[in-house]
């Protein structure tokens, strides 16, 4: 599922990325990043639809798995924008 990311690394300039959510569930997604993230980061997600969310990076995947270029993100209500609905 395509989404937008938007951000900026504490010390370094400001990103903005069209990429793709991997898994999605009530708390949040995993994204598929080309950018450096780290957790605790402060990201800007943006749907096809235009919706808005503030979300904040909660795990890096690691590059001894196959994980690396995943990020995990915690955002209130994108599950339920994107039509999915969770008990």
């Amino acid at each position: 599922m395509p989404i937008r990311v938007r951000g900026a690394h504490a010390n370094g300039p400001a990103f903005d990325e069209q990429t793709s959510i991997i898994t999605l569930s009530k708390h949040g997604a995993c994204l598929v990043s080309g950018m450096s993230l780290d957790v605790g980061m402060k990201l800007l997600l943006e749907t096809a639809h235009g919706r808005e969310f503030k979300s904040n990076v909660v795990w890096v995947g690691s590059e001894a798995s196959r994980s690396a270029g995943q990020v995990g993100v915690q955002c209130r209500g994108l599950a339920q924008s994107l039509g999915f609905q969770f008990p």
